[in-house]
């Protein structure tokens, strides 16, 4: 054979082999990418999400599932313990690593179905999502974040709170009872004057009673009464009966400056240290949120050596205020 064919031939051996791999390795990708799009393995997938139209009636136990809709306590421990409602569609709620009492209202849940109560599925939730991120729920105490208005219904279960617009709804049972509005005063706007309406009240012999935590409520009108942080901002409580604002008012605190430092007190006094001196007497203090979630106080005070100090202190209020930053100086 002549050694240029033989080599030729040699040539076109080689080239039609690598050929032949390569369309061997196109057609395994082919095939691997038309499988994860059109028959994507069991577990990268959420089975049960809501949003892609499959009916309850089609879930089965070890589903995974995406659902949103209103959060309610619904006490059928050890089945489960809440429930989550949206139009027709009902599912039982329960948690081995979520407290979902700290949850209320719009949510969206993403979790395992785990077992059937008759026709009703029962998800263990893994991950939950507010649908409002400027609402901190602990227990029973609602902090809204933008209206600096704190909320401690822990000794009334049956009272809830979320909201909607303007307006913080506050629940009993789950039925609406009245609304609160937050105005912010102005010295320009004569009815949004809050010293001008204050001096109103007094002048017209108005109705109004101071609380416990130092709040005075004036009726504004047949079932509306306002209360005020200074001349800030106010409160608006509208369409509720007298005697309920009576009951209500010990549970309302604003969140001011005097609010955070005198119920944070103890807390910032341990963290505002380092390892020769600590925070002792608190002084002048300020407030300010660096975002939505981050609380920063910054205060003034003498240490237990006596001397001059200054701490910035920033809390998480997701996370039961736990500090996330310290700065503490002395002189």
């Amino acid at each position: 054979m002549d050694i240029r064919n033989f080599r030729k031939n040699k040539f076109n051996q080689k080239k039609f082999l690598t050929t032949f791999i390569v369309v061997l390795i196109v057609i395994f990708f082919f095939y691997k990418i038309k499988n994860f799009f059109f028959n994507p393995p069991q577990e990268q997938i959420w089975t049960g999400d809501i949003f892609s139209g499959q009916q309850l009636s089609s879930y089965k136990k070890g589903d995974k599932i995406r659902f949103a809709g209103s959060l309610s306590v619904d006490n059928h421990f050890p089945l489960y313990t809440h429930t989550i409602i949206r139009g027709p569609d009902v599912i039982g709620l329960k948690s081995t690593t979520i407290n979902l009492n700290n949850y209320v209202g719009d949510i969206e849940i993403v979790g395992e179905i785990i077992d059937f109560d008759k026709n009703l599925p029962i998800v263990d939730v893994a991950i939950v999502k507010l649908a409002k991120p400027g609402l901190v729920i602990k227990g029973n105490t609602y902090l809204f974040i933008k209206d600096l208005l704190y909320l401690d219904f822990n000794d009334q279960l049956q009272l809830s709170a979320n909201k909607s617009g303007k307006n913080i709804t506050i629940y009993f049972n789950k039925a609406p009872v009245f609304d609160v509005e937050r105005f912010l005063c102005s010295k320009i706007l004569q009815d949004k004057d809050c010293n001008y309406i204050i001096e109103g009240y007094l002048s017209s012999q108005k109705e109004f009673f101071n609380t416990e935590a130092g709040y005075t409520f004036y009726k504004h009108a047949d079932k509306t009464w306002a209360v005020f942080d200074g001349n800030i901002f106010g409160y608006m409580f509208k369409n509720i009966e007298d005697d309920m604002i009576l009951d209500i008012s010990n549970m309302v605190k604003i969140v001011n400056k005097d609010f955070v430092v005198e119920n944070k007190k103890d807390l910032i006094k341990e963290k505002c240290a380092n390892a020769d001196d600590i925070l002792k007497t608190i002084g002048f203090s300020k407030v300010g949120f660096n975002d939505p979630y981050f609380l920063m106080i910054s205060v003034e005070g003498t240490t237990s050596h006596r001397k001059p100090c200054t701490c910035n202190i920033t809390f998480d209020l997701r996370n039961e205020w736990t500090p996330t930053e310290v700065n503490f100086e002395t002189e």
